[in-house]
């Protein structure tokens, strides 16, 4: 039964339900209207009297006397209901039938929406164009969104433009909001944020709760103004007093983080909690995330309720997180897994980036399912192609280390760039590693990798820090800088990255960019070496063997390095290697020594390749072959390890495990003193210039060597110029300086030096002064001094005659190895003439068959060698 109010002023329509029971005890809500309820209105017999709003009296009324509006007036009362959608229904098609535009818009929507029928689209954009035809502008606008979404009629972007800007116009707030997002984003019209500002500002001036809401969005973000968290704030306040539960939400936000507002956690769990009164799941999900970091067991329930309510609403980001909380829990029995799964799923089902990242996830880990590399690939795909950074890592890993299917390092980079864009710290790491190494289709671009090492830098992230300062420390792709370089290595040990700490002690131990304090090194070394670090315990090792910055500990330093050994550390292995090979710290095991240098060597550690080439030369830990300590000093040399370049010379120019070859003897001792590894490289080189071997003959370039040599006191070039002093080749004539030189030339000079005792050149002859010279060349190993010396015992030349220690000597000094005879025939060389005179009467002194034909057969494999002549 329908009843009308008899004040022509009020309007008040009532109707019961079927039953005769009142629907409703409050009049229709009109914010003009004031008045008691139907309940203070109802009769004895229930029927209606006087009408809630003006208190007037009620009359009955039939329906052919309502109005259209009436009709529209009184479907939204039973829309209201939501359980009479029907009977709205027909309030709706009356009102149509009289030709209100309210009530043809609101048929529309039913028609729309499948409200107490069946869903007919196209239906309701036709009763749209009848109610815009009639110019009601709410009609106007869900044409737009029908033409916008493509509802009832195909997607027409620009139509949908234009209707929704004619009900802009008329100021429809609705409108306005939806045409603000147009704008927003560039949908049909060209992205213009400051369009979309003013828009969403004149829908929020008639105090509309989302326009409300939505600019202060823009706000926060400053979209199409300039970014005012404050302002922000105080427009989510309006939408969130008008019971907007998203400006609510929005609001328990700026609270919880502080933005625009002091933090304040009991304002954002209030505002929070009134979003989820009002069926915010957004804040729902916010609400476990706050509540859930309690320890309290009560609260944390409390925070899972709300969690799961907003799951069972079919809100995805609460199902995955639900699905999160789940999949990370003990699990013996794989129960929680697998209903974790199901949550993944189900966000992943809405195309939820998250959901179905953690669904990816599970297939990758095999947990809760089984482990799928190709679902989980799929899941990351489809993730990471909607802007998921996470699954852009791990596509960006699988393309890397190819996990199911063919690496692609190009495609690798795409993957790592964008998941970095978003901000992923991790993958600014991996794109700086992979441009600093390039290789398999990727070009190597230190620039790049720099740049991406200085983001996650300027993030805090350790290892970023630390990779950056490996390029300041060696001028990859920025200029060379100690002392950045080590400010990068103290951000990384701060940030609690090992590495970096290691690089500073590396610095201390160096006194690179610091003051050098191997007590600090020492303590840095110490630090990573406890946390069972290879690199730091393989340093200490070397500081206690060595007695760097600590009291010298040999079998202390055997412990760490073999521990570092264990871990497979070459240098550990290298080093442990030596300490074996002397018994220093323990038993001398030479075998041992040889296969730890072995491996260390065949893991491309140069030191440990050069160490082996020494190691078959000397036949420790095995036999002796001068072929295979070839290799591996060309091994070391070639890995750019300076010390190995001058033995590798030294072998070419001596034919010592491979053939003589000058020429390369050359172009080694030359890259020897390009890497500033001088020792002994200027005086052999200066050598070959001077015979022309290997090279065209250039004795002033000889010279020039030998000065240079001199310079960094080599012996063989302080000789070699002390020469030229003597004799006045290519010099002035200068026996001081001579003296000087071969006195600077240490072992290299003992021999010149008691020739010129021996002979009184640039000092008073003194054969005894010559013999202490020569025994001292000898003793070093000098075969021209051994020879002499053998003579003077022989002749009793100032020392006392002793035949059978003069043949020892000269057997001594004919017993050479292959590895010796090449350099000690250079060395003797350099006085042949006087040494042939010395070897001939020797022969003619000696007794010994034997000794009597190796004497000769030294005597004239020294007239072949082709240096010495003066």
């Amino acid at each position: 039964m329908i009843y009308k109010c008899t004040n022509p002023l009020c309007g008040t329509i009532i109707e019961l339900e079927e039953d005769g029971a009142a629907a409703q005890t409050q009049p229709l809500e009109k914010p003009r209207k004031r008045g008691g309820t139907a309940k203070n209105a109802t009769g004895k017999d229930g029927a209606f009297s006087r009408c809630p709003d003006c208190g007037q009296e009620l009359r009955t009324a039939g329906e052919e006397e309502l109005t259209g509006a009436e009709w529209s007036e009184l479907g939204g009362y039973w829309m209201r209901r939501r359980d009479r959608e029907e009977r709205a229904l027909y309030c709706y098609r009356r009102a149509a039938a009289q030709g209100d535009p309210w009530g043809i818009c609101n048929l529309g929507w039913c028609m729309e929406a499948g409200i107490g029928t069946e869903a007919d689209p196209k239906q309701a954009v036709w009763l749209y164009e009848q109610a815009a035809e009639l110019g009601y502008v709410p009609a106007i606008c869900n044409l737009g969104v029908c033409y916008r979404e493509g509802t009832g009629v195909p997607r027409d972007i620009d139509r949908a433009i234009e209707y929704l800007s004619d009900a802009a116009e008329c100021g429809f707030p609705r409108a306005q909001i939806l045409l603000a997002y147009c704008y927003e984003e560039g949908d049909g019209v060209e992205e213009d944020g400051n369009e979309a500002f003013r828009l969403m500002q004149a829908a929020a001036w008639q105090c509309h709760p989302d326009a409300q809401r939505e600019l202060g969005r823009y706000y926060e973000y400053g979209i199409g103004v300039e970014k005012d968290d404050e302002t922000a704030v105080s427009w989510y306040k309006k939408s969130a007093s008008q019971g907007n539960a998203s400006a609510q939400c929005n609001l328990g936000f700026c609270y919880e983080d502080g933005i625009g507002v002091e933090k304040d956690l009991e304002q954002a769990l209030k505002f929070y909690r009134q979003a989820a009164e009002g069926g915010s799941c957004r804040a729902m999900t916010n609400l476990y995330s706050v509540l859930y970091r309690d320890c309290s067991h009560k609260v944390r329930k409390e925070a899972l309720e709300y969690l799961t309510k907003a799951a069972d609403m079919g809100y995805a980001p609460a199902q995955w997180r639900l699905g999160c909380y789940f999949y990370y829990r003990d699990d013996p029995n794989g129960e929680a897994a697998e209903r974790a799964v199901e949550l993944f799923r189900k966000a992943a089902a809405q195309e939820d980036p998250a959901g179905c990242y953690y669904l990816g996830r599970a297939y990758w880990d095999g947990k809760g399912v089984d482990m799928d590399m190709e679902q989980s690939f799929r899941w990351f795909l489809k993730s990471g192609e909607m802007g998921d950074r996470d699954a852009q890592f791990y596509l960006g890993m699988i393309y890397e280390h190819g996990y199911g299917r063919d690496a692609d390092l190009p495609e690798a980079v795409k993957w790592y760039t964008l998941a970095s864009d978003g901000g992923d710290e991790t993958s600014m790491v991996n794109l700086g590693l992979l441009y600093r190494w390039g290789g398999r289709g990727l070009e190597r671009n230190y620039e790049q990798a720099a740049r991406y090492f200085c983001m996650a830098a300027k993030r805090g992230n350790g290892r970023a820090a630390n990779a950056l300062g490996n390029l300041y420390e060696k001028g990859l792709g920025v200029e060379q800088d100690d002392d950045r370089a080590f400010a990068c290595f103290k951000q990384a040990a701060e940030a609690g990255n090992l590495s970096g700490l290691h690089n500073m002690g590396v610095f201390y131990e160096r006194g690179r960019s610091v003051k050098q304090d191997w007590k600090k090194a020492v303590e840095c070394y110490r630090k990573v070496a406890k946390e069972g670090r290879t690199d730091g315990m393989t340093s200490l090792g070397f500081c206690l063997s060595e007695g760097i910055g600590c009291r010298r500990n040999p079998a202390a330093a055997r412990k760490w390095l073999k521990r570092a050994a264990d871990n497979g550390g070459p240098r550990a292995c290298a080093l442990l290697a030596d300490l074996l090979e002397t018994g220093k710290g323990g038993d001398a095991d030479p075998k041992e020594a040889f296969r730890l240098m072995k491996w260390a060597a065949e893991q491309r550690y140069p030191y440990a390749q050069e160490r082996l080439a020494v190691f078959y030369e000397n036949g420790t830990g095995g036999k002796e072959s001068l072929t295979k300590a070839f290799f591996w000093h060309k091994k070391a040399a070639e890995e750019g390890y300076p010390y190995a370049m001058p033995n590798l010379a030294w072998a070419y120019q001596f034919g010592l495990g491979t053939k003589r070859q000058p020429e390369e003897a050359v172009r080694w001792y030359s890259r020897a003193i390009e890497e500033e590894e001088t020792l002994q490289v200027y005086g052999y080189l200066g050598e070959l210039y001077e015979a022309g071997e290997g090279t065209d003959m250039d004795r002033e370039k000889a010279l020039d060597l030998y000065r240079a040599g001199a310079e960094q006191e080599d012996g063989v070039a302080s000789l070699r110029l002390g020469l030229r002093y003597e004799t006045g080749d290519g010099v002035r004539r200068n026996l001081e300086k001579a003296l000087a030189l071969y006195r600077q030339a240490g072992g290299a000079g003992f021999a010149a030096l008691g020739r010129c005792f021996r002979l009184g050149i640039g000092v008073e002859k003194d054969e005894k002064a010559a013999a202490a010279w020569y025994e001292k060349d000898g003793a070093a190993g000098g075969r021209t001094g051994m020879l002499w010396l053998a003579w003077m015992y022989i002749k009793g030349a100032g020392v006392r005659k002793n035949r059978s220690k003069g043949e020892r000597l000269c057997r001594q000094a004919v017993e050479m190895n292959r590895k010796e005879e090449g350099d000690c025939l250079r060395r003797m060389a350099v006085f042949r003439e006087e040494l042939k005179t010395v070897l001939l009467d020797l022969e003619r002194e000696t007794t010994d068959e034997e000794l009597r034909q190796k004497l000769k057969s030294l005597r004239l494999r020294l007239q072949k060698v082709g240096m010495g002549k003066r």
